[in-house]
């Protein structure tokens, strides 16, 4: 999936050789300590700070050529370099005061130098300075030297892509994606997108490639898609790009070549450490993708991609230790991956928190990190966790009674197809009733509270399918249908639902549907029988089974007796728990650090 990137700016870029992905990069020269670096020695050590990172070989080329002619050129240590910057800085040198204010506000000692620092950089990028323009968008956006402002972010990208830097014209377009600090316009990213791919910014081809290969904002084009992300993977050994082409070909094929073309373009993904790569891998190995299952190779390549911050690996291991899924169950190491998979905002890692937590309801602080982690589970696209969140606002589960929020919550999840939601929705609009004491009557409407009901028995809500089932039997608001209300009452009979077993078995009986054998109706009106604990219904349901096994023979009753002890209540229906495209928030991340490169 295509994420916001912290890449370099063209200034950077232009000296710079990217080798290898991840946490590896020649030419980086480590800057963070007291010692000297000197330009054109190439570091060994791993990236250590997305920012921090900036101050490169290329910054200190991009440096020594704004120092006064005497000194351009020359081979100066770092000391040598930052005085002769902060000169020239306080001398109102337009390129040194971005260069020395990016200095000082990642590296000042004391928040007034990272002030000053800041200070200069909006001095310089107000003058003209795309350097400096495209540093203030990465600080801005990061927040983490500085308080986090996506507005002003995008500010200084527009300003630097207008002049035609190419990563700032990538960040604008991560901006529209996202809708950081602007509107989101899916059209608008897709246009920056193109026109940095244009300029050879192998992260914006990869970009542009997936908006077609999702039609977001553009006509969905999966050969133009290819073609951006072979570039990409082939001209610039982007990874992602790679993890691309396997999801390109997994998802237009499902012949043997395309799949083994999807692994093959996984793997070296993979091989360079791309945590997508890796999950797909472990997809491969775990399903048989092209080569033969393999538990152990799909649990280590589970185990790196999660290692290496993949999300939703991260949440599997959770599972896996919560389950014992190939390992011993070990809560403490499923709370651990669920907490690294709930920091990035995994909908379902948050509500399996919520779940854990609020279990141990003899401990006040556990119960309230439980209510913490269902809101962010809601707040994330998670449907069970908006369901809860509108009951627990409801019922003042959290002190007062938040009456608004739990509409709020309740029709979220109803709008997203969560059947417990959308059942609640029809009590409350068919009925004009409030259901929680506290909270006023919703404005009755019959005709959309019958809409909610009628969605509620599609996605198999069982007491919606054995409600919706009596109105069409006794065309009740709606024409008679009794085919319509045999499937129902039987889909939710066959699940356990005891009302939809006496109704199914009364209305076998009483003929409202035709009954094909004897023992039907007494099966079902013995399942419900067995399985009631009202005295009102159990009286009820026992004159019924009375008259329903009245006329059976004894070898019908055997039959009975089978039928009713080889009964198993069917598994629960398919229903989504997640809100359509919840991995488009921006909140969202399905890897540590930055973002798919």
């Amino acid at each position: 999936m295509l994420r916001p990137e912290t890449r370099f700016c063209a200034w950077h870029r232009r000296t710079l050789k990217i080798a290898r992905g991840f946490l590896a990069v020649l030419g980086f020269f480590c800057l963070a300590g007291t010692g000297q670096a000197q330009a054109g020695v190439a570091a060994t050590n791993s990236l250590t700070h997305p920012v921090l990172d900036k101050l490169t070989i290329a910054w200190i080329r991009s440096a020594q050529a704004a120092l006064p002619p005497p000194y351009s050129g020359q081979n100066l240590t770092w000391s040598e370099i930052t005085n002769l910057l902060r000169l020239e800085a306080n001398g109102g040198a337009v390129a040194a005061q971005g260069l020395w204010g990016f200095v000082l506000a990642t590296k000042g000692r004391s928040a007034d130098e990272s002030t000053e620092g800041m200070e200069l950089l909006r001095r310089s990028a107000g003058r003209g300075y795309v350097p400096a323009m495209v540093e203030l968008g990465f600080l801005l956006k990061a927040g983490e030297f500085v308080a986090r402002d996506y507005k002003e972010s995008a500010h200084w990208f527009s300003l630097a892509a207008e002049k035609e830097d190419s990563d700032a014209e990538l960040q604008l377009g991560v901006c529209y994606h996202y809708g950081l600090g602007t509107n989101r316009d899916f059209a608008v990213a897709a246009q920056w997108y193109r026109r940095a791919a244009l300029q050879t910014n192998y992260v914006a081809m990869k970009c542009f490639g997936y908006v077609l290969m999702k039609g977001l904002g553009v006509d969905e084009s999966p050969d133009a898609a290819r073609y951006w992300f072979l570039r990409a993977a082939k001209e610039g050994g982007n990874r992602r790009a790679m993890y691309n082409l396997c999801s390109l070909s997994w998802h237009n094929s499902s012949s043997p070549e395309s799949i083994t073309e999807g692994f093959h373009w996984a793997q070296k993904s993979a091989n360079l450490g791309d945590p997508l790569g890796c999950e797909a891998v472990w997809q491969c190995y775990a399903n048989g993708y092209g080569l033969t299952v393999d538990r152990q190779k799909s649990w280590d390549w589970r185990a790196t991609a999660a290692a290496l911050g993949a999300t939703e690996s991260q949440y599997a291991m959770g599972a896996a230790y919560r389950m014992g899924d190939g390992v011993p169950v070990d809560w403490d190491k499923a709370v651990a991956w669920y907490r690294k998979a709930a920091a990035k905002n995994h909908p379902i890692a948050l509500y399996d928190l919520a779940v854990h937590y609020g279990m141990d309801t003899n401990n006040p602080a556990s119960l309230a990190e439980a209510r913490e982690f269902m809101r962010r589970a809601a707040d994330a696209g998670c449907l069970d966790a908006q369901f809860q969140m509108a009951l627990h606002c409801f019922r003042g589960d959290q002190g007062p009674r938040k009456c608004e929020e739990g509409e709020r919550r309740l029709g979220d999840a109803a709008t997203n197809g969560f059947p417990e939601a959308e059942f609640l929705m029809y009590q409350l609009q068919y009925f004009g009733v409030a259901l929680f004491r506290g909270c006023g009557p919703c404005p009755k409407d019959e005709t959309e509270g019958l809409r909610w009901l009628r969605q509620a028995a599609d996605h198999g809500q069982p007491q919606a399918q054995s409600t919706l089932a009596n109105a069409l039997l006794r065309g009740y608001k709606m024409p008679k249908d009794p085919l319509a209300a045999e499937k129902l009452l039987r889909s939710s009979a066959e699940r356990g639902f005891v009302d939809a077993q006496n109704d199914l078995g009364y209305a076998l009986l009483s003929g409202d549907i035709p009954m094909t054998n004897a023992i039907d109706a007494a099966f079902w009106l013995r399942l419900a029988a067995s399985q009631t604990a009202n005295p009102g219904t159990s009286a009820r349901i026992k004159v019924n089974l009375a008259h329903a096994v009245i006329s059976l023979s004894v070898d019908e009753f055997l039959e009975l007796d089978r039928r009713e002890q080889a009964f198993r209540p069917a598994p629960p229906p398919d229903i989504k728990h997640l809100a359509k495209n919840w991995e488009e928030c921006a909140a969202y991340q399905q890897e540590d650090g930055e973002y798919g490169r």
